[in-house]
């Protein structure tokens, strides 16, 4: 299936009936009013994306252009889901490349819960669904639930802020949410923590992220929230986890694609930190080579070596000159001059060398998958390089 952006005008349908859990999955879950924000965010993007490279070179956009134009989030667990749960979208796979293409220019909703999505790329916009208003029998309480627009004046992002306000309380010194007021029980006086306004006022600072009108029941819920921890300080609780420190998870296998083999790399790193990988393959191995996500150099002085330098999630795939069932590779990673680094490999076979501010990781590609994580640790004192057997155990340690 080719993406030709003037192609599917040609065949694709002016509006197709879609199933309710279709319009579903693009609301939140809690507020079933209101458009989930990864979705506005996703479709926005897409739409403009699709506008432009139709201009540019009459053809749909791959999920590395969408993210580009997104103002945050992750596109590739978002269309996953989207892709399993919804009847939107055609994927299409090109040279390990993939590519969105949509099933028509307007969707409805066979439940007529919700009102049509509409992707006009003549103008480069997009019409979001809203959930319609509910009638429900005269006499019954709460006629009627409010629109999509009313809900969404809600913050977005409310255990966000709660989240924010705990642990902002908790970071600054002295800092006090409630006060121990004396109060008259059945038992004899005992004191409980009340929030006054002269306590909420010393906290100004914390709240200014909250909107005025919206934010009062985010604020609320908040303060519950603190008054029942301090109210039940006295508990013995386990210190919490200690987080985990921030990594790259890299992943590579062999597939077989239109009777063609292709050497795959994917790279998972979803706190954005800057990393480096080089592959290094015997000579004369290639058909061609694309990627996603990065930057890539490819040079053939000693053999097939390709280097990937990327901050965000990225992926190689490399087709082969023969139908290999096992490939020769090395490994090398580097790091930012500012962090140590470990490696992780949840393999069997394969030999891990570090040299000064690299780590190389041999082994042989085959159709499963292996698995391999760089770790990254706070600057320390480097020495020299040592090489060892490994198993899915065995981390290597920095120096």
């Amino acid at each position: 299936m080719e993406v030709s952006y003037s192609a599917w005008c040609s065949v694709a349908d002016e509006s197709r009936v879609v199933g309710g859990e279709s319009f579903s999955f693009l609301f939140d879950r809690r507020y079933t009013n209101r458009l989930n924000r990864m979705s506005r965010v996703f479709f926005e993007a897409y739409v403009k994306a699709a506008t432009e490279l139709a201009a540019e070179e009459d053809r749909f956009p791959s999920l590395s252009e969408i993210e580009s134009r997104m103002e945050s989030g992750a596109i590739y667990a978002y269309k996953d889901r989207l892709m399993r749960t919804t009847d939107f979208f055609d994927e299409v796979k090109i040279s390990g490349i993939s590519y969105l293409m949509p099933k028509a220019k307007r969707f409805i909703d066979e439940t007529d819960t919700y009102s049509d999505l509409i992707l006009d790329f003549d103008q480069g916009a997009v019409t979001l669904p809203k959930r319609k208003k509910v009638y429900r029998a005269e006499g019954s309480e709460d006629a009627e639930e409010p629109d999509s627009e009313e809900t969404a004046k809600e913050p977005e992002e409310a255990e966000e802020y709660i989240e924010d306000l705990l642990e902002a309380a908790e970071k600054v010194p002295g800092s006090k949410i409630t006060e121990e007021r004396p109060i008259e029980v059945g038992d004899g006086p005992m004191t409980a923590p009340v929030v006054t306004e002269a306590v909420l006022s010393s906290q100004k600072g914390l709240f200014e992220k909250i909107d005025a009108k919206s934010g009062l029941a985010v604020l609320g819920l908040a303060i519950v929230l603190v008054v029942i921890a301090f109210s039940g300080s006295h508990i013995w609780s386990p210190p919490p986890p200690i987080p985990a420190p921030p990594s790259v998870c890299y992943t590579t296998y062999l597939t077989n694609e239109s009777e063609s083999v292709c050497l795959n790399l994917d790279v998972s790193n979803p706190l954005g930190l800057d990393s480096g990988i080089e592959m290094t393959l015997p000579p004369d191995i290639d058909r061609s080579i694309s990627a996603t996500g990065g930057v890539v150099t490819i040079s053939y002085s000693n053999g097939t070596m390709v280097q990937l330098y990327s901050n965000n999630d990225a992926s190689i795939s490399i087709r082969l000159a023969e139908a290999f069932e096992s490939v020769p590779v090395t490994f090398n990673l580097t790091a930012p001059a500012e962090f140590d680094t470990s490696l992780t490999v949840h393999e069997e076979d394969y030999q891990v060398v570090r040299r000064k501010g690299t780590i190389s990781l041999i082994c042989n590609c085959t159709e499963d998958r292996l698995k391999f994580e760089q770790i990254y640790h706070e600057k320390s004192v480097s020495g020299g390089g040592s090489a060892q057997k490994g198993s899915a155990n065995n981390d290597t340690k920095s120096d």
